[in-house]
């Protein structure tokens, strides 16, 4: 094999490991991304559902 093609054939060897590397780290990315979404939706329900709880509690206290 010349040394031209050699060298072509690492090149491209070393773009299909870096683009493997950037997927994989992309990857990563999203699912923290995705995680910090489930995370955040659960602390608001969470505090919705403390806040309806503490106004019906309130409200009976109220009433009686």
């Amino acid at each position: 094999m010349d040394d031209a093609l050699y060298h072509q054939l690492e090149q491209v060897m070393a773009e299909a490991s870096n683009a493997r590397r950037d997927a994989y780290q992309e990857t990563v990315r999203r699912g923290k991304a995705e995680k910090d979404a489930i995370d955040a939706i659960h602390r608001v329900t969470i505090l919705l559902l403390s806040s309806y709880y503490f106004c019906n509690v309130w409200m009976i206290m109220f009433i009686m």
